[in-house]
């Protein structure tokens, strides 16, 4: 027996990590009583789904099976699997530790047994739900999954080993059926939204579902991106999934500049200095599109530009807002308000005592104005104060 590298689910490559390594090796030497023949410590696991690499190692190690373990941490010790080298397969494993993927494990070789199908299958990395990555997570769901078709196989399937499977299928671009020398596979698929680990047995000549089931599961503190980058053979995946993190990240990062400048700003309003919120705000919409999309800043800014006295200005900044937000009542009903109180002045500025000496200009402009509320969503004594003011303009022309 030789013993293969190995995989470490809870480090990469720490202090604690060499320990955990050496238990397998360690386990071995207890069991024979006497120190077990190692693998190549540069061995290129991938390679070992062609035969001849597998006999090269054979004949190096002097062995004809080989060791595998996967290690998720401490508590919880590692999956073992005992490799034939000559077919790739599993001849057996430890039991798997959750009791629904045992039941998915045992149905699924129930269902491969009645067919007395003879193809080999493959667990292939399981990926999760939304974002089509693999992770820690799922890595340790594969191993149990497997644990669990060997377990309930009893050596009458034929299941591959899991070295080398990620890189393998990195190499060949997700081509499973030539890459990984099966005829079936196990794909898994953690919807960690409903708790679920669906399954479904593939015919990999085809690409027919032939038997799908579905776990249950418990997860605490998942993370669909960690350490996908170990697990996941889909680099566009992994492009994906990091591009929306950083996504998420410059997100968080544009409201918290966003708040900081809005409470500044506000600041120099209450002190009676318009002007400089004007100027810190137009600074917070020019560093670029994500600061300009947002509302609250376009509502702060609205109400500075009135109290400096630019009425113009700010309609013009509540109309955006309004724009970007058609959802939120407040830049609609701030609009409206800013709106009817400079059409109610123009409108007085344009009477007179006598009604020849009126300015008809005055009621144009407080006409044009209310023009800017058409078309938008109003409240409806909102809607009934324009439409009011409007019919008095309309008489005085």
């Amino acid at each position: 027996m030789a013993v293969l590298p190995l995989l470490d689910l809870a480090a990469r490559g720490e202090g604690p990590a060499v320990a955990r390594r050496a238990a397998p090796e360690a386990a071995v030497a207890s069991f024979a009583g006497r120190a077990p023949p190692c693998a190549p410590a540069r061995l290129d696991l991938p390679a070992l789904y062609r035969r001849d690499a597998r006999a090269e190692l054979s004949r190096a190690a002097g062995c004809e099976v080989v060791a595998h373990a996967v290690l998720a941490d401490d508590r919880e010790g590692a999956w073992l699997t005992l490799v034939d080298l000559g077919a790739w397969s599993v001849l057996a494993a430890t039991p798997p530790r959750d009791p629904a993927v045992a039941d998915l494990g045992r149905r699924a070789a129930t269902y491969l047994l009645q067919r007395g199908e003879q193809r080999p299958v493959v667990v292939v990395p399981a990926l999760d739900h939304e974002r089509g990555v693999s992770n820690r997570t799922t890595a340790a769901l594969d191993a149990d999954l497997l644990a669990a078709l060997v377990t309930a196989g009893r050596g009458r399937v034929a299941v591959r080993a899991r070295p080398g499977v990620v890189e393998r299928l990195r190499e060949s671009g997700g081509e499973v059926r030539r890459a990984l020398s099966a005829g079936l596979a196990l794909e898994g698929r953690l919807d960690a939204r409903r708790g679920a680990f669906v399954v479904t047995l593939r015919d990999l000549d085809g690409g027919a579902a032939l038997w799908t089931g579905e776990a249950g599961l418990a997860l605490a503190d998942y993370d669909p991106g960690r350490d996908m980058d170990r697990f996941t053979t889909d680099t566009a995946a992994i492009d994906a999934a990091l591009g929306e993190r950083l996504d998420r990240l410059f997100a968080d990062q544009v409201q918290v500049e966003v708040a900081r400048a809005l409470e500044a700003a506000q600041a120099r309003l209450a002190a009676g200095h318009p002007d400089d919120a004007v100027v810190l705000l137009e600074a917070l919409r020019g560093r670029g599109p994500p600061y300009v999309a947002q509302v609250e800043p376009l509502l702060l800014l609205g109400r500075a530009h009135e109290a400096r006295g630019d009425l113009a200005r700010a309609l013009t900044a509540l109309e955006e807002a309004a724009a970007r937000a058609p959802g939120d009542l407040r830049p609609r009903d701030l609009l409206a308000a800013m709106a009817l109180e400079q059409a109610e002045r123009l409108f007085r500025q344009g009477k007179r005592p006598w009604y020849r000496f009126d300015d008809p200009a005055r009621f144009e402009e407080a006409r044009a104005v209310l023009q800017r509320l058409d078309g938008l969503e109003l409240s409806a004594p909102r809607r009934a104060d324009v439409e009011a003011l409007r019919r008095r303009i309309e008489d005085e022309l």
